[in-house]
């Protein structure tokens, strides 16, 4: 179908809905052009652009909502992995060094232990907090 049947199609579907809603209007018929009458919509755009609007406001809304309880439900799944973990390392330390029920674990692995941990856990706490306080206002 070309662009201008198309076009015409589609004003003469308008033109019935229009006609029924019984609006004054009359068509040209050597152009695709449909011209009204005694028509007022500016009141009615100005009706859906407030609609509009508060749909959007609606839904940006519902977003922050949704994204805040989120963040708090991630927060504090992260907060208790990283309690449980500081919890194993303390209990692998207070075995260590009681030497309770003959646990040993050689120098190095200690060391990497306590390391690795340690930079895990300010890592983890850093993505949270930039997650949970963004730079940008989100």
């Amino acid at each position: 179908m070309s662009g201008s049947a198309k076009g015409k199609k589609l004003n003469a579907t308008f033109l019935k809905k229009v006609q029924k809603s019984g609006d004054d209007v009359k068509e040209d018929s050597n152009s695709d052009l449909v011209a009204f009458e005694n028509v007022d919509l500016s009141e009615d755009i100005d009706d859906l652009r407030q609609d509009h609007e508060i749909k959007v406001l609606k839904q940006k809304l519902k977003e922050l909502e949704d994204t805040h309880d989120l963040r708090l439900k991630f927060a504090w799944a992260i907060f208790l992995v990283v309690a449980t973990w500081l919890a194993v390392v303390g209990v692998i330390l207070f075995f260590e060094g009681f030497w309770f029920c003959d646990f040993s674990l050689p120098e190095n692995v200690l060391i990497t232990v306590l390391t690795t941990t340690t930079i895990n856990v300010i890592a983890l706490l850093f993505v949270v907090a930039n997650w949970l306080f963004p730079k940008n206002g989100k």
